[in-house]
């Protein structure tokens, strides 16, 4: 989901937009490529967005997340998904745990999560992407932001946050997703 966000005093209108996606199967889903496009009333191609989603594991859930900025007139987000590959999960399904999710209006704009998190994992993540949430008061997602995670202990908690410096207010709910990175795997 989206917001059209105003015209500040530090950019043009913009959107804060967040998408969810979920690994169904039983295997870790790799290399998925996103491409996400915001087009106004006429359907034209107001921005775009392209990510990769590294790795899903089973029957979890990831988010990609943040703000465009000079995007005036979006009415629709539309998504679309590349699948990759999948690799056969050797052990025991696990995922990152987050927890103590609280969401404030920044001083001088936007909003800030913060929230801790758990590995269940035997080794160090480092470089993991954590993604907030927003919904409103009927749970529908109203837009997101995004920030990298240095590391995460092995079997350890890390804090995490996320700033948005979009004109979003705190929003009825917050969600934070953890996945790993591109850069998680080169270690």
């Amino acid at each position: 989901g989206f917001t059209q966000l105003p015209k500040s005093d530090f950019a043009g209108p913009s959107v804060s937009y967040a998408v969810l996606v979920t690994n169904e199967g039983g295997a870790i889903a790799t290399n998925a490529q996103v491409q996400i496009s915001f087009e106004d009333k006429a359907g034209g191609v107001v921005d775009s967005q392209e990510d990769y989603l590294t790795a899903v594991l089973p029957g979890t859930s990831v988010a990609l997340g943040g703000v465009v900025i000079d995007a005036a007139g979006v009415e629709k987000m539309t998504v679309q998904v590349l699948p990759g590959d999948s690799e056969p999960l050797e052990g025991k399904q696990a995922n990152f745990e987050v927890t103590k999710i609280k969401t404030k209006t920044q001083e001088y704009t936007g909003v800030k999560t913060t929230a801790s998190v758990s590995s269940p994992f035997v080794k160090d993540v480092k470089d993991a992407v954590a993604v907030a949430v927003y919904r409103n008061a009927k749970g529908k997602i109203i837009g997101g932001d995004s920030t990298f995670i240095n590391f995460i202990p092995a079997g350890g908690k890390a804090a995490v946050s996320i700033d948005s410096f979009s004109q979003m207010k705190v929003p009825a709910k917050t969600e934070v997703y953890v996945a790993l990175s591109g850069l998680s795997l080169l270690e």
